[in-house]
Formats: C-alpha cells, structure tokens, sequence
C-alpha cells in the first residue's frame, strides 16, 4: 500500500505555504490610542507563529473521528521581535510565552464552509487545494477558481489574556478571520485563515485546535517640552517619538507619515526629523531627499519619501522623532494639548494611530491701582516687571518678558493685565509662583512699599487661564508734602520777636555812635 504524506503546513491568502522559522514582524507597543482599523480582508499577510491552516490526513482512508463538539481557541499575542520557535502543530502550548504581550479586545469570527463533506474521503482531498484569497474569499485551485460560500458562527473578542473560545462547532473546515483590532496599535489585522475540526496531529486528532496568531504593533509618543518657556513668545517643545516596525520576509513597508495639527494658539517655529536605531542609542543619518516636512497653516506633516522607507526597512524596529518647535500666543482657557497622528502602510488615512495628548498651561496676573486715600480714584502710569525668583526681584534682574515686553503699565482704568505667564511646568505639578515689583510709582505718587525691591515685591500663584485669577488692588500713597509755614503760629512770633531784636540793636547801636562823637567834640 502506497502511503501518501501531504503537507500541513499553514497556507496564507496568496496559496503559499507559511514558512515560520522566518523572521516574525512586530514593535512592542508602550501606548497611544487606535483611532480606527478597517475590518478589510485585503490587509498584508502576517506571518505569524502558529497560525494554523486545514490539513488533510496521512492516508485517503477515513479514520474514526473523535466525537465532538468540537472547539478553536485563538490566543492573540503582539509579534515578538524575534521568532519564538514554539510549536504550531494547533496544540495549546503552556512553555515559551513568558515575555510576550497579549492583546485583549481583538475581534474574531469564524465561519463554516460551505460545501465540503469532511465525513467522505472527497472532502478532504478538496481541502488540498482551498486557500484565502486577497479579497478574503475561500476559493480552490482551478481554473477558473471556485469560490465557496461561509456562514458566521459565532464572534468572539480576546480576552483574560488574549483568548477567544470558539466552542461547540460541528465537523468541518472554518474560516477564522480577525475583524477588528480594538484598542490595540496593529499595524495591520492578521490573515485570515482555514481550519479543520478535528485537526490531524501526528496519527491523532485534535478536538480542540489552539492556534497563536501575531499581529505587528506599532507605538506613538508625545511630549512637551516647555522648562524654558516663561511668557508669551518663549518656545514650547512638541517631541513626538514613532516606532518602525519589523518587517518580515516577503512583506513591505510602504508608507510611514506622522501629522500634527497644531492649537490654533501656538505658532509653528520650526521641526527637526530624527531616525534612532532599534538600539536606542546610535543615530541614524537622514538625507533631506528621504522624508517630505510641510507646515500649512496649523498642520505639519512628515512624510518619508521612497528612499526614506528604504532606510526605515533598513532599521526596523527603531524610532522616528519629529521634534516640533512653537510659541504660544495666546492663553484662552489656559489649556494648550496637542495629539500626533502615525499612518503606517495607510496612505488613506483610514486608520491613524493618536498619540497621547501632553498639555502645557498659561495664565495671567491682573492688578488694579488706586489712590490709597481714595480707593475709588484709578491711577494712570504705574510701572510693574515679573520676576522667577525673590533674588532677582530684589536685584531687577531677568525680568521676564511677555510677548516681547517687560514693563507693564496701569492704563487709565488703573488696571494692569500681565496676561501669558505660564501656570505649570509641562502642564503638571503645582501652580507657579511669580514675583511683581513696582518699578515706577505714579506721579505725584510713592511706590506701594509691599511691591517694591527692597521688599523682593510681591508673590503671586499664577493658574491656567484669564478669568480664574483675580484682580489684586495696589494702592498707592501719595508723595509727602513741603512744610508750610501758617499765619499765628509760634513759628510767625518767633519771625517778629527775631525782626524787633534786630531794630533794637540797630537803635542802640546809633546811640552810642551819637554819644561817641559828642564826647570826642566836647575834648577840642
């Protein structure tokens, strides 16, 4: 007797066997949110570890089947960056995945085919030639192909660890697709993939076929960078961080972009496009011929040419940063966020990744100054700065600028507003506190002494936005006036007192001047 062996290894949609000692492809994902993956069928084939396709048996004779029902587990897990080399004959496997990331919230389907008897010997020799093409149809081989109609059983999402049970099923050959990716970062769904039940394994058969398929993920960062920013018109840093993924044997990375829509308070200054190696440490050149950096309005986006993705396949597994520089120029709310957008193999647009969303807050001080005689009289012209620290206040040192100024004028409302200070730092922890000093009194007027230099000015605590800081009132005291001298007064006495002496001794000076001349007349 002739024994024919047939070969069970997996086939993908394209009718090619699944080599998996090849390179596995993924990028270990740290966060981020799916904005939205397409349930299409035509995505990439992935060759994954252990994804399980039907297979006949050793011989055309029908063995006894084990009774049923019968049962597919899926257990989702994030492509490692090197291949596992663990079994993928359709045996749970309970060694070997420590380390590796299991995807919760992936949607699974799987539906029977149509058509094909697995109790006659017939039916499975048709699975020989059955394979799932580009549009995710079961068809064969022939000439024209035949396609075979499915009906959905049951939809399952992994859960406790990546898992999703498909239970109860009746002999036959199923089709397993992953329909949609939830909130994980795929770059792109798993194939598709045909499974019998009971699945042969080694002269036995499976009753409940386990199946590990993988899927590439990517991961998007974003930061902000605003410790040298203090008023309007300082720089405010958007880094924003992309993974490349790994790409396995016969599959391609096409397209790689990364957007920003910028807040319409900040103005874009300019950007830098860094590539880091997937050791995190070496530096990667960049040509400028290999990546596109357009701002249009708010928007900024990078785009990597063709001969840039040469270079990104090139360093699988490292990162892109796009490192954007802006101002602030205005406060609003006080609230500033900005959220980046990565497109990998997407040049639609259908489903971007959104990267976390970092904010940097901004507010203001507002004072009002009167008479401190007469609170209800605003004064016009008083002279303020704003300090980081009490040193400086003390000093007038470093006054900080907003919006290109330093000096702060009351109008003549008597109000002051130094409006675009900022509130945070990298938009968390505690409110900032600021020192103001009067520089410049009114005139006819004396610097309040709480807000003056020798006395470091006064702290404020400065919150995000306008309108949730409130007006502080600085009175100011007017300058002393001269003494004056008043009609009555000891002071007037004291002048008539001092005249009268005066003619006295003029008076009596005269006399004895008089009696002098007599005497010395009267001696001839």
């Amino acid at each position: 007797m002739t024994t024919t062996t047939q070969d069970v290894r997996p086939r993908n949609r394209r009718g090619t066997y699944i080599d998996w000692s090849r390179r596995d492809m993924t990028i270990q994902t740290t966060g981020g949110r799916l904005r939205g993956i397409a349930a299409a069928t035509g995505a990439m084939a992935l060759g994954a570890m252990g994804m399980v396709a039907l297979a006949a048996p050793a011989s055309a004779a029908i063995p006894n089947f084990p009774d049923g029902p019968y049962s597919v587990t899926v257990h989702k897990y994030a492509q490692p960056d090197d291949a596992t080399g663990l079994p993928n004959d359709g045996t749970e496997i309970t060694t070997g995945l420590t380390g590796l990331e299991a995807l919760d919230g992936v949607t699974y389907t799987i539906a029977e085919v149509s058509g094909i008897d697995l109790t006659t010997a017939a039916g499975w020799q048709l699975t020989e030639h059955l394979s799932v093409d580009a549009t995710g149809a079961v068809v064969d081989d022939a000439t024209p192909a035949t396609t075979y109609t499915t009906s959905v059983v049951d939809t399952q999402v992994t859960a406790a660890g990546g898992v999703a049970a498909f239970t109860g099923l009746d002999l036959g050959v199923y089709l397993v697709s992953e329909t949609d990716a939830g909130a994980n970062n795929i770059t792109q769904l798993a194939d598709p993939f045909l499974v019998t039940v009971p699945f042969p394994n080694e002269n036995a058969w499976l009753t409940d076929v386990h199946v590990y398929p993988k899927n590439p993920v990517t991961d998007i960062t974003k930061e902000v960078d605003d410790s040298g920013a203090h008023g309007l018109g300082d720089t405010v840093v958007w880094p924003i961080t992309a993974g490349v993924p790994n790409i396995p044997d016969g599959q391609s990375l096409d397209s790689f972009e990364i957007t920003d829509d910028l807040d319409t308070r900040l103005d874009y200054q300019s950007a830098t496009v860094t590539l880091t190696a997937a050791d995190d440490t070496t530096d990667v050149p960049l040509a400028t011929g290999d990546y596109t950096l357009v701002n249009t309005g708010q928007n900024v986006t990078l785009e990597f040419t063709t001969a840039g993705i040469a270079v990104l396949a090139a360093n699988q597994g490292g990162t892109v940063t796009l490192t954007i520089d802006t101002t602030v120029n205005s406060v609003g709310d006080g609230t500033i966020t900005n959220t980046g957008i990565l497109y990998v193999n997407d040049s639609d647009h259908d489903h971007g990744f959104e990267s976390d969303t970092p904010k940097t807050t901004w507010g203001s001080i507002n004072l009002l100054k009167t008479d401190a005689a007469d609170p209800g009289n605003p004064l016009e012209g008083a002279e303020f700065q704003v300090y980081l620290t009490e040193a400086d206040a003390a000093a007038g040192t470093n006054p900080v600028s907003v919006g290109g100024v330093t000096t702060f004028v009351s109008d003549a409302s008597g109000a002051v507003t130094i409006e675009g200070l900022k509130s945070q730092e990298n938009g968390t922890g505690a409110n900032l506190t600021y020192y103001v000093v009067e520089t410049q009194a009114p005139a006819g007027y004396t610097i309040a002494a709480d807000y003056s230099a020798a006395e470091s000015g006064v702290a404020f605590t400065v919150l995000p936005g306008t309108t949730t800081n409130a007006t502080v009132t600085v009175e100011n005291p007017q300058v002393p006036p001269f003494e004056l001298p008043l009609t009555g007064s000891s002071g007037t006495a004291l002048f008539i007192g001092g005249g009268l002496a005066l003619i006295a001794l003029a008076i009596g000076a005269a006399i004895v001047i008089g009696r002098r001349k007599s005497h010395a007349g009267s001696n001839l």
